[in-house]
């Protein structure tokens, strides 16, 4: 899977990856755009959007927000934990 981020359009979108690279299978994940994102070994989906980080599960479905005190553009995670 992989997922394309439109911030234009404040959507995101997911693709399936076929073994040579192709992909296929366009759906909408979730009603929101992004700068950055990045996901967690559960499958959650982080995205960027202005002063926050919305966290999606692997469904689409908006499950927090994480509030920053200043914009951001990307996310990461550090550390084993």
């Amino acid at each position: 899977t992989v997922y394309v981020a439109d911030i234009g359009a404040n959507k995101t979108y997911r693709y399936d990856v076929a073994a040579d690279g192709a992909l296929s299978n366009r759906a909408l994940f979730c009603e929101s755009g992004s700068d950055g994102m990045t996901i967690d070994d559960a499958g959650n989906v982080y995205l960027t959007r202005g002063r926050a980080v919305l966290v999606f599960a692997k469904d689409g479905k908006r499950v927090a927000t994480i509030d920053v005190p200043e914009g951001c553009a990307n996310v990461c995670f550090g550390g084993k934990d």
